[in-house]
């Protein structure tokens, strides 16, 4: 996620990828980390239906709950179609389909991209959640491409237009789908 995209302000942007990374960790059933001479270099977090989450925490929930409140009173303007995009393309997605889990977050350190860290965060996930049928959210704005070339489907695309800073950011919202255990999934 490119979060300076949307905001220079040093202490809103720390903030909000605070409160974004608590809420994806306690939904996360599944959560990975990938290390490369001792650093830190990637993380995989993912929701398995049925799965107790990893890291549950009644306090951070509740923090996210009232974060919620403030970041959509704020902002709720420019998350709204993002947001409804996704939304309309899941709700598409599953009349059709019945997911077992979703990936909410991979990211891999840009210093250590093409070392494929990003293909081992996700065959690690297949070999423990094999043959399941996963989906995950990417727009424009991300490495939405490296789905692409690892055997997940484009299911879903929308075009949209946020606000922000005064300005008018155009963007693409994706959903991508994969049975984990397929062949060539790394």
């Amino acid at each position: 996620m490119h979060l300076g995209r949307y905001t220079r302000n040093r202490l809103e942007l720390a903030m909000y990828s605070r409160y974004f990374w608590n809420t994806e960790i306690t939904q996360a059933t599944r959560a990975y980390g990938a290390y490369l001479d001792g650093q830190f270099v990637g993380a995989l977090l993912a929701k398995m239906v049925g799965e107790a989450p990893v890291l549950p925490s009644k306090r951070r929930v509740l923090a996210n709950r009232i974060t919620d409140w403030c970041v959509y009173g704020l902002y709720g303007a420019m998350t709204a179609p993002y947001d409804q995009a996704n939304n309309e393309m899941l709700q598409k997605y599953r009349q059709t389909n019945e997911p077992d889990g979703e990936i909410l977050f991979l990211a891999v350190d840009p210093k250590v991209n093409g070392q494929g860290i990003g293909t081992k965060l996700v065959a690690q996930l297949r070999r423990d959640e094999q043959w399941k049928l996963i989906y995950l959210y990417s727009d424009s704005s991300c490495s939405y491409q490296f789905y692409d070339h690892r055997g997940f489907e484009r299911v879903g695309e929308k075009q949209i237009e946020l606000s922000a800073s005064g300005k008018v950011i155009p963007l693409t919202c994706y959903l991508y789908s994969k049975l984990l255990g397929e062949e060539n999934a790394e």
